[in-house]
């Protein structure tokens, strides 16, 4: 009982490490994103920098506290 405990815990943390991972990601792609509509003076590229930052600050974030334990 205990050996299946286990196994199903790694599991939820593999998938949790991809989660915080895919959101890192993602918010990488939002800052890149960001700064190419900048730079074509789109008003967009201010919000995805933002919303891009927070996404990798949040994922980051978790990651450090998730294996902090």
């Amino acid at each position: 009982m205990t050996k299946k405990l286990i196994t199903f815990q790694n599991k939820i943390k593999t998938i949790i490490t991809i989660l915080l991972i895919f959101i890192s990601l993602l918010g990488i792609w939002c800052l890149i994103l960001g700064f190419g509509l900048m730079d074509h003076n789109n008003e967009n590229g201010r919000t995805y920098f933002i919303g891009g930052s927070i996404l990798l600050g949040t994922g980051l974030n978790g990651l450090v506290q998730y294996f902090k334990k």
